[in-house]
């Protein structure tokens, strides 16, 4: 492998094709595959805080589908009157039925995550999983229905040394001693890895051995965002022109504020989140 310095040509920035499909929703924080043809899309509403700073319940779950990109609101049924502010969200399909895990952010200091089960098109509360050193958890990435890592913002104070990664499993919860450097998602790789990019870098968490490595990008700065779709590693990368690398090529993303995005297989495709709001659905180009 050769080492670049100073006199490396800049890679190629390309145009992303096809972007002329949109879905009209307030700001869009994550998405994640319902099943049965459907997304599941966690939307903060535009609503002001309260006194003391919180945003209770101003935020939801919708399903969107991902041929028509016909949205449905989902009812919620079970839940009680605990505020909800949806931040990170994953899911995966367990006993036939899908099931969601919900970062809720409605009380900055108290935040929790929700399971949910959709049964006949209606998100039927499980759970609630609170502890006072959940404090900042941002992302939550599935590797089984009862296994998953969880995300912190980098913090100081009570529980400040804990480390960055909370792992889940069977029914308890371990504070990984790792840092991640401010990382805020979490996104699957394989069956039992996830990628975590922090801004500055791509890391890569073996669940099994419970090891951090860096992934080394051959494109683009400041990951924010990162997965794994077809064999292909495609990363967000957070700058003044915000840019989408797919493998060693780099794109101009196509929308301005990007918060998250989603692969569509299948469809060739990819959807955009926004944070102003809404979704952008562009063409996946050519190999």
């Amino acid at each position: 492998m050769s080492l670049c310095v100073s006199f490396c040509a800049k890679p190629q920035l390309k145009q992303m094709s096809g972007c002329n499909r949109t879905v009209d929703l307030e700001g869009v924080v994550d998405i994640a595959d319902a099943g049965s043809g459907l997304l599941f899309v966690a939307v903060h509403d535009r609503r002001p805080v309260d006194a003391k700073g919180e945003s209770l319940n101003s935020g939801r779950i919708v399903t969107v589908h991902r041929r028509t990109l016909e949205v449905k609101e989902l009812i919620v049924q079970g839940r009680d009157e605990y505020p909800f502010k949806p931040l990170g969200i994953d899911a995966m399909v367990g006993r036939n039925e899908p099931m969601l895990f919900v970062v809720n952010e409605a009380y900055h200091n108290q935040r929790s995550i929700e399971v949910y089960r959709l049964q006949r098109g209606n998100l039927v509360f499980q759970k609630r999983i609170r502890t006072a050193r959940m404090q900042g958890i941002r992302d939550i990435a599935l590797v089984s229905p009862d296994e998953y890592v969880i995300v912190r913002e980098k913090r100081s104070g009570l529980f400040g040394g804990d480390g960055d990664l909370i792992l889940h499993r069977s029914l308890t919860l371990r504070y990984l001693p790792v840092k991640t450097g401010g990382a805020l998602y979490a996104g699957k790789a394989g069956e039992r890895t996830v990628l975590i990019p922090n801004g500055s870098a791509l890391m890569e968490l073996d669940v099994d051995r419970l090891t951090l490595r860096e992934i080394p990008l051959s494109v683009g700065e400041s990951p924010s965002v990162a997965n794994i779709a077809d064999g292909k590693l495609f990363v967000l990368h957070e700058s003044e022109q915000p840019q989408l690398s797919i493998d060693a090529a780099l794109f101009v993303a196509p929308v301005k504020d990007p918060s998250t995005f989603f692969v569509l297989s299948p469809e060739k495709s990819i959807v955009f989140g926004r944070r102003s709001g809404g979704l952008t659905v562009c063409e996946l180009p050519a190999p």
